[in-house]
């Protein structure tokens, strides 16, 4: 399967056979904020407020599991894809919603903040003429 650039980097998977017909892939992951620029304390405190599981690096692990139902052939090379299929879709979910805290969090008050730091600049260009006019005229 050919992946998107999520900015997930999937570091390392470690594969444990449960039973003799189930598998867990526990996969080490790490969100790249530096490839944005996002790498700094006021992103770090948005995350770790509510993913308290994901490192100030941006580390993380996620779990995935399958199992071979009873009349069907075990195949650990299968169950392997499967889980480390399903712990993949566990970490892209986690950064999904990542990334959604970041925007409304950081970038949203952000814009709001600029927003209103622009408008209040052309209020005061508009005084700063008034101003200038009432100092000629006077």
């Amino acid at each position: 399967m050919k992946r998107k650039n999520t900015l997930v980097d999937f570091e390392k998977t470690i594969y444990n056979n449960i039973t003799e017909n189930e598998i867990v892939a526990k996969c080490s992951c790490r969100l790249q904020l530096e490839k944005l620029n996002l790498n700094n304390e006021d992103i770090h405190k948005i995350i770790k407020k509510r993913f308290k599981f994901i490192s100030k690096n941006g580390r993380f692990e996620v779990f995935g599991k399958s199992k071979c139902l009873k009349e069907d052939k075990f195949n650990e090379t299968l169950g392997q894809h499967i889980a480390e299929t399903r712990a993949q879709f566990k970490a892209y979910s986690i950064a999904e919603r990542v990334f959604e805290t970041i925007k409304k969090n950081y970038f949203l008050k952000t814009v709001k903040i600029l927003n209103k730091a622009q408008r209040n600049c052309t209020i005061n260009m508009v005084n700063n003429i008034e101003h200038k006019n009432d100092l000629i005229n006077t």
